[in-house]
């Protein structure tokens, strides 16, 4: 079982819409083990919030 891993913006991890749609789908038909949450601004837009989601599909 190969181990995968997704960079998603905050708000796939905490609010409505097209963000808790792919929450859904990740823990419901993927086997999630380990949420880490990176630095604000790590990336180019500053203020920006991202997280690397861990999973095996």
């Amino acid at each position: 079982m190969a181990v995968r891993a997704m960079v998603v913006p905050d708000n796939v991890l905490f609010e409505g819409g097209a963000g808790e749609t792919i929450r859904r789908k990740l823990l419901h038909e993927c086997g999630v083990h380990t949420l880490l949450r990176l630095p604000t601004g790590l990336f180019h837009a500053q203020g920006v919030k991202a997280n690397v989601i861990f999973f095996d599909k």
